[in-house]
């Protein structure tokens, strides 16, 4: 996202909801700003916020699941 806005990491990390919503409504895209409480923000200035998991949780791939 940094990159996108042309700011670095940390001063998109001190404004993430702000940044995420205006991003969204400028671009009329959806946005997942993933992170310490997800956000995901869209076109019609709606932002969410998930306060499930962390930074570090990613699933296991397919291919290593075991089968049930």
């Amino acid at each position: 996202m940094a990159r996108l806005v042309g700011m670095s990491t940390d001063e998109v990390q001190a404004s993430r909801l702000e940044i995420a919503r205006n991003f969204a409504v400028a671009h009329h895209v959806y946005v997942v700003l993933k992170g310490h409480r997800t956000l995901i923000a869209t076109p019609d200035e709606k932002v969410f916020i998930n306060p499930t998991g962390n930074p570090g949780w990613r699933p296991a791939a397919p291919a290593t699941c075991s089968p049930a």
